[in-house]
């Protein structure tokens, strides 16, 4: 999925891009030993970008939270997926999970290169995620869950 292809911008559906990935997610959730909910908001607005590029934020997104999971028991680990229109108009892609959440000194840091939680991390994935989401003229947001987990939103302008 990691390619160095330019940015092909055209529009595209939000939805089509997760449907793209449903088999690739699937098979990471029997992999960690998750369950998978997608819920699609119909009737999205089209945005502008790259699908290969925004495929790429989908699963690194959904990788981390199944890593985030690990040390949950199975029945524990859920990877919600969700696309929907914001109310300040913005077409949101969100990715949470069931996991232990994100250290808060870590939250600041998150996006940065090199920065890091994992003890065999590089810190390079959410730096291009964050990467791709400026060059789409996104934001992508982290926060911890009420009860547990983390919550990646990523907010795409419509076309």
């Amino acid at each position: 999925m990691l390619s160095k292809h330019a940015l092909e911008s055209r529009a595209l559906s939000l939805n089509d891009i997760v449907e793209t990935s449903r088999s690739l997610l699937g098979n990471l959730a029997i992999r960690h030993h998750a369950t998978l909910h997608m819920q699609l908001q119909e009737n999205l607005p089209h945005i502008l970008g790259d699908s290969t590029h925004l495929q790429q934020v989908l699963i690194n997104l959904a990788a981390n939270a199944m890593e985030a999971m690990e040390e949950m028991p199975p029945e524990q680990r859920i990877l919600r997926i969700r696309t929907e229109l914001n109310e300040a108009g913005y077409v949101a892609l969100i990715v949470s999970d069931s996991g232990t959440g994100i250290a808060s000194d870590a939250l600041p840091q998150m996006f940065d290169s090199f920065f890091t939680t994992k003890p065999d991390g590089m810190g390079m994935g959410l730096a291009i995620v964050k990467t791709i989401v400026d060059a789409h003229q996104g934001v992508i947001n982290a926060w911890n869950n009420p009860h547990g987990g983390a919550t990646f939103a990523v907010l795409l302008p419509p076309k």
